[in-house]
Parts: C-alpha cells; structure tokens; sequence
C-alpha cells in the first residue's frame, strides 16, 4: 500500500486482483510469499496460508497450483496480509536511534522477523509486479501487546490479540467487486530486495472443522446449549462461557454474531486454568479456576 511503508503500528493489508478468464486453465503454478504472513483466496476461498516461520536470510514461498479454483469467466485473487513487528526508524542524520523504550509495542512473536510489509506473488501471468493489483488497509483489523493478557509480567513469546472492529473492518473484500472506499493500486515494497527466498521444503497446512468442546461454566440459563445452539446475551449485561476440549488443538475459532450494537466480545484461550495463588496445576480442574 502507498501509505504502509512508514506505519510503525499493526496494520492488516487486504489485496485482491480480478481476472476474467475465457476457459478454465488446466493448471497454473504460483509462487506466494508476504512479510509477516497472508493468507490466500481464489473467489472467496480459502487456498493457502504461509510463508512458514523462516529468517530474512532464508524466507520461505509457497507453491501452489490456483487451477482446481479458478472458473470460466470473472474470478477475483485475493489475500490478506499482516505485519506485527514493530519497526526501527532509519538513523537521523543528526543523532542515534531512539532507545527501544521509544518505538511501538512488538506484538508479533518473538521468533517473527521481518524486513518490511509486502506481499509477492509469481507466475500465471498475474504476478504482483504486473498492473492490476488493488490493495486497501483494513483500519478495523489491528492488533495489541500479548504480555498485557499474562499475569504479573510472566514471558510471553507468542502471537499477537487481534482487535477486529465490526463497524470498521472490511467484510467482503474477497468478493466479486471492491467494497467500501480506500482501495488503491498496489505499489513496490521498498525493502522487498533484503529478503534470500527459499521453497518451503513442507507442505501446506491442513485445515479441518473439528468439535469447539462442551460448556462447563456458563452465566447464562441456556448456556450449556451453545454452541450447538445460538445463545441470545442480554442488553447491559456482562456474560461469561467456558469451554473446554478433551485434547489440546491449534486451531481457528469461527464466531457467527448478529445484533449487539456497542457491545464487545473477547475471546481468550489457555492451556490450563490459574488457581487462587495463579498457579497453574491438573490441566482438567476447572471448578473455580481463572481463565
């Protein structure tokens, strides 16, 4: 994005080009990588995430055939791209550097490096450095500063919250056509030549629904239906609902939601619970524990 280059904060980038094909291809091969990370669509669907966790001096790319999704006629590449490191200024030309006191909160993991926002994608005839690629900043999708989340300032090296805003975030920006005001044509990075880039020598992830868990603490009557069951929060009130799995998982929690304007949802998962003294013990207990 134009403006992306000098933002010292967490900024979401959405990217998205149109492609009208006379018949469907039969294959076509593209390379795909993005500082810190993307995730990659074909006409609303979800096809790809990446790169792995590499090093500047070996960053991954993905290989990926977008044939199987790609139809005759009007189709829409998209992907969204992020970047939670916070980021030094160049030298003055008249002083040193600020101290790290002075720069933005780091949210992305410890282990993330980075040499610059920026998305790049090879091949097919639709590669980033071609016309035709729009991109918009999501105000609505940021991110804050894990450590606040761990009690009494305990190490914390792992991802980021993310705050997402409903009434500002961009919803169907995969879709057919461009939606809301801000898209702009998609320019070069500055930085995107300090990268080695290396194929990911594993493969892609995979990605499956599988059971959220039952509800064993809940503040409301009904509580214990969902989430099979849409469950309905008063107006001003404050509600409560524990899940819990039988295995540990990593995974993407989807939450539908309607209604509810000015209201505020945090979701919020651990390991085990804390007890009193906030230590954490049998990973089955959960009684009275804290989350």
């Amino acid at each position: 994005h134009p403006d992306a280059a000098g933002v010292s904060q967490s900024v979401v980038l959405h990217f998205r080009r149109a492609l009208d094909l006379k018949s469907a291809p039969k294959t076509l091969p593209v390379t795909v990588t993005a500082d810190n990370r993307f995730i990659l669509f074909i006409n609303g669907r979800r096809v790809a995430t990446g790169p792995s966790t590499g090093t500047i001096a070996r960053w991954r790319t993905e290989s990926i055939d977008l044939a199987p999704y790609l139809k005759r006629g009007p189709n829409v590449i998209a992907a969204v791209v992020w970047d939670f490191v916070r980021k030094r200024p160049d030298a003055p030309a008249d002083g040193p550097l600020p101290p790290a006191s002075a720069l933005p909160p780091q949210v992305a993991p410890i282990a993330q490096q980075s040499a610059g926002l920026g998305f790049r994608l090879t091949g097919g005839g639709i590669a980033t450095g071609e016309a035709g690629w729009r991109v918009k900043i999501d105000s609505g999708h940021t991110a804050s500063n894990g450590r606040t989340q761990v009690p009494r300032g305990r190490y914390y090296v792992a991802s980021a919250p993310e705050v997402i805003d409903a009434a500002t975030a961009d919803w169907d920006w995969t879709g057919p056509k461009e939606s809301g005001f801000g898209w702009s044509d998609a320019v070069t990075a500055p930085l995107a030549a300090r990268r080695t880039l290396i194929a990911d020598p594993l493969p892609q992830q995979s990605f499956s629904s599988v059971p959220p868990g039952e509800v064993v603490r809940s503040d409301l009557t009904n509580g214990k239906d969902f989430p099979r069951h849409p469950v309905t929060v008063p107006a001003n009130s404050r509600v409560r609902l524990l899940l819990k799995r039988e295995a540990m998982i990593s995974g993407y929690p989807q939450l539908t939601v309607s209604g509810g304007l000015g209201a505020t949802i945090k979701m919020t998962y651990s390991e085990a619970l804390y007890d009193a003294e906030m230590k954490r013990g049998d990973r089955d207990l959960v009684q009275d524990r804290l989350a």
